[in-house]
This record gives structure tokens, C-alpha cells and sequence, in this order.
């Protein structure tokens, strides 16, 4: 997968494993929650497509984690919203400080 602002010929596919991976172990630690994130953005072409077919290159996508949360988490339903943030610390993320963006933890070191 190709970084933001990385070009093709960069795409390292042992950053795809590991990028997946993070995606699978952040829903793990956000539980029944999960069941109000979504994946989306540059990982999900390649998972949709796992064959693009003869003479066709996979999709390279980016290298961060999109989730995007049910819109009844911002209507009221504040618990799920809670489990989910609780997830996210537990799974070794902290918040970006200016944005609603979470990032790996300083001791995080898996990527």
C-alpha cells in the first residue's frame, strides 16, 4: 500500500499485512461496538477486489485505517461511542490533539 503523497512504485506489500492487521486488532479491542464502525478508504478496493483479473494491478490504497462511526453515536448514543474511545486507548491508540484522528501509541511500536 502506498502512504499518503507516496508514489506506486513505493507500495511495500508487507505494509498491507500489517495494515490489515491493525484494522483487525482495533475492531477486536472496540468489541460489540464494532458493530458501529465501518472500514472505509484506501484499504477496502483490495479487499473487495482480491482478483482484479489478468493483466490488471491490485489496488495499492494508503497506509492508515479509516472507520467511520454510525451516526447514532453522535445522536445520544454516547455509551457505544465511550466503548469504542476505550477500545481504541486499549488497542494502543492515542488522539492526534487537533483533529477527531486517532494514530499508533508512542509504545506502540507494531508499526
Amino acid at each position: 500500500m502506498a502512504g499518503n503523497g507516496m508514489h506506486a512504485s513505493e507500495y511495500d506489500p508487507a505494509l498491507t499485512d500489517a495494515i490489515l492487521g491493525e484494522a483487525a486488532h482495533l475492531l477486536r479491542n472496540i468489541g460489540f461496538a464494532a458493530r458501529h464502525a465501518i472500514l472505509i478508504g484506501g484499504l477496502v478496493p483490495g479487499l473487495l477486489v482480491l482478483d482484479p483479473g489478468p493483466g490488471h494491478q491490485p489496488h495499492i490504497g494508503t497506509a492508515d485505517v479509516d472507520v467511520c462511526l454510525s451516526v447514532a453515536l453522535v445522536e445520544g448514543d454516547t455509551a457505544q461511542y465511550e466503548r469504542i474511545e476505550a477500545g481504541l486507548r486499549t488497542a494502543g491508540f492515542e488522539p492526534f490533539e487537533s483533529t477527531f484522528a486517532w494514530k499508533p501509541g508512542q509504545a506502540q511500536g507494531r508499526l
